[in-house]
């Protein structure tokens, strides 16, 4: 099933021009070793996670948790009156209604992506447990969100293990994470959304929280057309992660660009700044919370 088009000739035009720009920007991106993550070809990769062979349940609302640690910002989704004055509240509250509006009949799917497997084992158990409580949760865990779904990226520690490892990135950039690497999946992320989200969706919330790839998503989610689909964007810009000033500099231009540039089409696209770091070891409150409230 395609996505249905919802761009006008002048929203196209806008798409084609900041794509158009990012030429040179691109070029630099993949010519910079800080910007070219170490990837080995495994052809099988394709045959399990192509977008044409995952399979997401259909809702009308989605919230897509690019970069999910452990999982505590699909929790706030589910479970809000435990994250007090988390700064994500009101956004949920904004596109998703209050709590009690997001049960089961809400329609409203969380579909997370972590590339750490390090959080494998407790993702899996909220994906699990979510479920049970009738919140629809998928949680695609050992995957970086990428611009491909043939290739295996390499998955770099940043040894902040007090903080679950929130700087873990596909991208290479201090010297203590060169003894930390471990391959994992990568997904097509336009691929995916235009595929398993887009169709069904009303609603589309999108975190952004990984660690320097944004200067590969951004690009890729405008220029595939499904940018303009997404109702907010969140994200935290890792500026930290470009050690080049040429570099860094096409990239805020591209930043300024695209902010520009959606205000002054009919892309209904936001972009927010908010970055939400509350709560981020989760340690005071049990994951099988809901199926106590269940039961």
């Amino acid at each position: 099933m395609t996505a249905p088009s919802c761009l006008s000739r002048k929203t196209i035009f806008f798409v084609l021009s900041i794509v158009y720009s990012m030429g040179f920007f691109t070029c630099m991106l993949m010519t910079n070793p800080i910007f070219k993550p170490i990837k080995i070809q495994n052809p099988n990769i394709h045959k399990t996670l192509d977008a044409e062979n995952i399979s997401v349940q259909p809702c009308q609302r989605y919230y897509i948790d690019m970069g999910s640690n452990i999982g505590v910002q699909i929790r706030k989704l589910f479970e809000p009156i435990h994250y007090p004055d988390a700064p994500v509240l009101n956004i949920f509250s904004e596109y998703f209604g209050t709590q009690d509006m997001r049960d089961s009949s809400a329609k409203i799917c969380a579909v997370g992506f972590e590339m750490n497997p390090v959080h494998t084992n407790r993702l899996k158990s909220l994906e699990s447990i979510y479920n049970r409580c009738g919140f629809h949760t998928k949680i695609y865990t050992e995957t970086a969100v990428s611009t491909t779904s043939k290739e295996m990226t390499q998955f770099w520690s940043d040894n902040d293990f007090y903080n679950h490892e929130w700087g873990a990135s596909a991208m290479y950039k201090w010297p203590e994470q060169i003894n930390n690497t471990v391959l994992v999946n990568s997904i097509d992320i336009s691929d995916f959304m235009l595929k398993h989200v887009i169709p069904y969706a009303s609603t589309i919330v999108v975190k952004m929280d990984i660690e320097g790839q944004e200067v590969k998503i951004l690009p890729d989610l405008l220029a595939s057309g499904a940018m303009c689909h997404i109702d907010l964007i969140f994200i935290e810009l890792h500026r930290r992660m470009i050690s080049d000033s040429n570099t860094l500099e096409n990239f805020d231009l591209f930043i300024k660009s695209l902010e520009y540039s959606l205000k002054n089409s009919n892309c209904k696209t936001k972009i927010s700044y908010m970055d939400d770091e509350t709560y981020n070891r989760d340690d005071h409150l049990d994951i099988g919370n809901c199926l106590k409230n269940s039961g």
